[in-house]
Formats: C-alpha cells, sequence, structure tokens
C-alpha cells in the first residue's frame, strides 16, 4: 500500500539525527527552498551564515556553508535561504564578510539567474555543471515514456514490482530497513569509488521523515531504491538517493524512477529532479581560464568520477529541460578555488581519493561486470583488519620454520610429517603444507601467499578465502593421489613407484587455488589461469613430480569453488 505523501519538513524527534539541525533554516527552507539540494544543506556538518545587518525574523537570510582546506575557504552550499529578491544582497554579504576575515569565499552549485545577477554586481562565475529537470504534467500529457525503454517496459511485463515503502517504519531492524541496508552496501561494494561529502553524500537513511521512499523488488528481493527530498518553494521533489545492486538488470532505474514520478505526479507534484550531473554541457566560452580548462579537461576523463556517464544516464530519462549550474566567486576563480570544492566533496582528502580510485582501476578493468567484491580499504589499518587470516597463516608458517632450525623435537616433527602419497599419515595431511623445505622455498611461498590470499581475502571476505586454503592446503594432495595412482600404475609402474615414494611440503597448493578463485571473477579466466597451469605442468617435468600435479588440481579446485558456490551465493535471489 502507498504511504502518505509527508508533509515537507516533518517535526524530527528529538533523539533523532536532524533533531539539532538550526530551526531558522528549516523554516528558511520549508518557505523558500526552489533549489535542488537546499534540503540537503539542513544536515549535519553544514554552518548557518546570516548578513551582520539582517532583521531576525521568518524572512531572514541564511547561508548554509562549510570551511575548507583549514578554513581558509568558506564553501556556500547552493543559493541563499530566503526570498528570490534578497538572494544577491545575501551572497553579497556572505563573500564581504569571509574577505574581510581574510579568507576565499565560493558559492555552488547556483542557478543561472542569481549567477548572473551577482556578475553585474562585480562577482565572477564558472559554470561546473547542469541539471535535469522534469515538468511532469509534460512527461505524462503524452504517451507512456516507458514506451521509449525497452528494457524497462519488458521489466514491467514481467511482473517486477515497484512499491513505496511508509517510512514511519524503516526504523533499525525492521525487514525493509534491512532489505535497503542489504541493497545499499552491495550498491558501495561495488562503486570502487571515494566516499563524497558536501551535497554528494550518500544519507538514503537520514531524514527519512521528510522523503518519499520507492523500491523495486524483483521475487521479494530489493534491486533497487529511490528516496526524494522535498523542493517545496515549486510543489517538486528531488531524488537525492538512487541505489542500485550491481547484478541489477538493464532497465531497473528506469522502470523505478518512471513509476515513483508517476506516482509523485497523481500526489500533485509538479517537478521533478535529479540532481546535478557534474561537468556536463560546460559553456566552451570559460576554457579561456584556467580553471575553466581544467574543468573541460575534466569532463572528458574518468579521473575521480564517470562524468560523462553520470550524464548519459540521466539524459537517457529525455528530461523536459537542463539548467546550466555555476560556482560564483567575489574574485576570478582560481585552481585554488577548485581545490576548495574537492576539499568538501572529498573528505579523506584528494590524495587518498585519487589513490583508492587509481587502484580500483585495473581490476575493475578485468572484472566480470555482474560481480560485486569488496571495496578497496581506506587506510592501512583496514587492509589489516581485511587480511587478518592471511598474515595468520603467514606468520605460524614463519614461526615453524624458526623453530624447526632451532629446537630438535620440532625439527623431529618436520621430518615426521611430509606428505607420502605410498603412506599417508594424518600429519602429513595435515601439517605438512605448513612446512617448507628451504629459506627459497619458504620465502617464494609466503610472499605468494601473501599476494594472492591476501587479494582474495580483501575482495571476497572469508567464505571463499576459506573454501579456497581447504582445497589448496589439505585437499588437493589426497585428491591428486585419487585421480592420479591408477593411471600411474596401469600405464608406468616405474613411475607410479617414484610417486608412491615422493614426499611433499609447503603451501604452494593454496596459492595455486587462490588463483583459480581469483580467475573466476574475471571477463577471461584462461588469462590467468592458463601462465599457472603452464608453471605447473614445467615443475612437474622439472623435478619429475607426478605429484606435482597436486598444483593444477588445486587451481581447478579454487576455480570450481569460486564459480559454483561464491558466485553462486552472490546473485539475485540466492537464499544466503
Amino acid at each position: 500500500m502507498a504511504a502518505p505523501p509527508p508533509s515537507p519538513l516533518a517535526a524530527p524527534a528529538s533523539d533523532s539525527p536532524e533533531a539539532g539541525t538550526d530551526a531558522i533554516a528549516k523554516a528558511a527552507f520549508q518557505r523558500f527552498g526552489d533549489r535542488t539540494s537546499a534540503f540537503l544543506t539542513l544536515g549535519a556538518g553544514f554552518r548557518s551564515f546570516t548578513p551582520p545587518d539582517a532583521a531576525e525574523g521568518l524572512a531572514t537570510p541564511i547561508v548554509r556553508y562549510v570551511p575548507a582546506l583549514g578554513g581558509r575557504h568558506w564553501v556556500a552550499a547552493t543559493e541563499p535561504l530566503c526570498a528570490p529578491e534578497d538572494r544577491v544582497a545575501a551572497a553579497l554579504s556572505f563573500f564581504e564578510t569571509a574577505r574581510a576575515s581574510g579568507l576565499r569565499p565560493v558559492m555552488l552549485p547556483v542557478g543561472a539567474g542569481l549567477s548572473l545577477a551577482l556578475t553585474t554586481r562585480g562577482c565572477h562565475r564558472l559554470q561546473v555543471g547542469a541539471e535535469p529537470i522534469f515538468d511532469l504534467f509534460e512527461v505524462f500529457a503524452g504517451p507512456d515514456p516507458l514506451l521509449i525503454h525497452p528494457r524497462a517496459r519488458a521489466l514491467a511485463r514481467k511482473g517486477v514490482e515497484v512499491v513505496e515503502l511508509e517510512t514511519s517504519a524503516l526504523v533499525a531492524g525492521h525487514p525493509d530497513r534491512v532489505a535497503l541496508e542489504e541493497t545499499f552496501a552491495a550498491w558501495r561494494e561495488a562503486l570502487r569509488a571515494p566516499g563524497l561529502g558536501f551535497l554528494s553524500r550518500p544519507a538514503p537513511f537520514e531524514s527519512l521523515a521528510d522523503k518519499r521512499v520507492f523500491a523495486l523488488r524483483v521475487d521479494g528481493r530489493v534491486e533497487a531504491f529511490a528516496g526524494a527530498v522535498p523542493v517545496p518553494a515549486v510543489q517538486g521533489w528531488y531524488f537525492a538517493d538512487l541505489v542500485r545492486r550491481p547484478t541489477a538488470k538493464a532497465g531497473t532505474m528506469e522502470l523505478l524512477l518512471l513509476t515513483a514520478m508517476r506516482r509523485l505526479y497523481d500526489d500533485g507534484a509538479a517537478e521533478v529532479r535529479l540532481g546535478m550531473a557534474p561537468l556536463a554541457d560546460l559553456d566552451p566560452r570559460q576554457t579561456r581560464s584556467l580553471p575553466g580548462r581544467a574543468l573541460a579537461w575534466a569532463a572528458g576523463r574518468r579521473v575521480l568520477y564517470d562524468f560523462r556517464g553520470n550524464a548519459a544516464f540521466k539524459r537517457k530519462l529525455q528530461p523536459t529541460r537542463w539548467e546550466p549550474l555555476y560556482l560564483v566567486t567575489p574574485t576570478p576563480p582560481t585552481l585554488s578555488t577548485l581545490r576548495a570544492v574537492l576539499d568538501v566533496h572529498l573528505p579523506g582528502g584528494i590524495v587518498h581519493a585519487l589513490s583508492q580510485t587509481w587502484a580500483a582501476r585495473p581490476v575493475a578493468a578485468v572484472l566480470r561486470r555482474d560481480v560485486a567484491l569488496r571495496p578497496w580499504p581506506a587506510s592501512t589499518a583496514e587492509l589489516a583488519a581485511r587480511t587478518r587470516l592471511t598474515v595468520a597463516f603467514v606468520t605460524l608458517c614463519l614461526v615453524l620454520h624458526v623453530l624447526r632450525l632451532r629446537v630438535p623435537a620440532v625439527a623431529d616433527l618436520h621430518r615426521a610429517s611430509g606428505f607420502v602419497p605410498g603412506d599417508p599419515t594424518a600429519l602429513g595431511l595435515l601439517l605438512g603444507p605448513l612446512w617448507h623445505n628451504h629459506l627459497f622455498h619458504l620465502l617464494g611461498d609466503l610472499v605468494s601467499f601473501l599476494v594472492f590470499g591476501g587479494l582474495l581475502e580483501l575482495l571476497t571476505g572469508r567464505l571463499l578465502y576459506g573454501l579456497a586454503t581447504a582445497a589448496g592446503l589439505w585437499l588437493s594432495n589426497p585428491l591428486t593421489v585419487l585421480l592420479a595412482a591408477g593411471p600411474l600404475a596401469a600405464l608406468w609402474p616405474e613411475g607410479y613407484e617414484n610417486f608412491l615414494r615422493e614426499v611433499d611440503y609447503g603451501s604452494s597448493n593454496a596459492i595455486y587455488a587462490f588463483v583459480g578463485a581469483l580467475a573466476a571473477f574475471m571477463r577471461r579466466p584462461l588469462w590467468l589461469l592458463l601462465p599457472f597451469f603452464l608453471n605447473g605442468v614445467w615443475v612437474c617435468v622439472a623435478k619429475e613430480s607426478w605429484l606435482a600435479l597436486h598444483h593444477e588440481v588445486a587451481l581447478f579446485a579454487g576455480y570450481l569453488a569460486s564459480r559454483f558456490v561464491y558466485l553462486p551465493l552472490q546473485a539475485p535471489g540466492s537464499k544466503r
């Protein structure tokens, strides 16, 4: 059942995160909020500026802003919250106050009207993007918009369900809230992008009392959801939260958004907005300045964000019109201005964001598109926490090697626990993979174990890591004996006798299992499988060892565990 439309700016509970928001700013938003992202400025982290000479009251202009670059810049978030005729004066007062304190102010995103008016008062503007706006009367006055989206229409014919959720019920632990949180987590894991702040911070579970939330379900599972916040002065809604599982079918977001727009329109909404498409449709004339050239350069490249992909998706929905949006400063904008804007949008810092994005890109280039892996760690501490099993195993092997060299009883245990195909023992099966013959054997295995095992644990967690470890360390040797003993005894008795006397130590089998598991995530698994398979064959020939076939067995055991156990559990509709 559809939830009734909430009244904009429902009074928050006293213990809710939004309870501390400036009440005056909320009142100003409810009365004058006509900018898309104005609602987002009411959240935590924004400060309020009021002109020193402004009279107190409901019409008091308010500029919501955040400091940047150690407080040297003030970055105002969208236009002042006040009557349109008072916005030029409020913006100029904000600029003058900041400059009088030795600070550098900037305001964005600002609409064409206010930015042009400010340029007539000596300010400067630089286009930073454009925003699609949907006049719902025009959208739904003609043929069904789904007609131009065949994949969305096909989903609708298959009975995919789009529902509006009762936001008052979306408390922690409620089944609908849990379903949204799972979808959000899957989206974040697949995003492989730095965390964003300012007006781009993902916050789908904040201020729910003021939102309308729509979810698309397939067989009961939430594949995508959209959260709309009010734009009260224009009877509009802004879809601030757009979340989609990476495995959702093509057409999912189009069906979700068009269905949600129809329901908003039926409830009396006049407009729907999707937010700014950063660096879209930039004015070519602004490339005369260095900041303008920098923005034009970034617009054509995926440096930190897929600007062209964002704009292409919004353009595909065929909005009624596009509104250019600007950055406005009292003095000509500089590269330092752009750096301040980046600073508020990237809370972790520009260097961290670049390293995180560029580190993930080579992996993303070779991965299957339907694979959702965990994101890269944001810190060294997180890296250590998420690879603790790998580090623990490597540490254990190092300790055992040192003890074997110094403690006679441990050396005796080492000699008794090699795996022998002709005389398999529990010690050989369980402890053999933990020992190494010499220093080069130890270092070669453990460095590879750290690289491939750490990568697998980091990207998938403990389930697949545990399966691959068990397959490599403890299953590959008995499986090799089971597969090779019969053919060898029948076809080459002498080789069979040598095979029975071989002694095996080391963890290299687990490394092959890790490689096999990782290969299952690749668009072309053979790129990784084939070199390791050939290396395993070379080891067999060079060492004249049939037991060395355990490398191939471990390689394919890891691949099968990933392909037929782990990946099906990540598929839509799986029961985990």
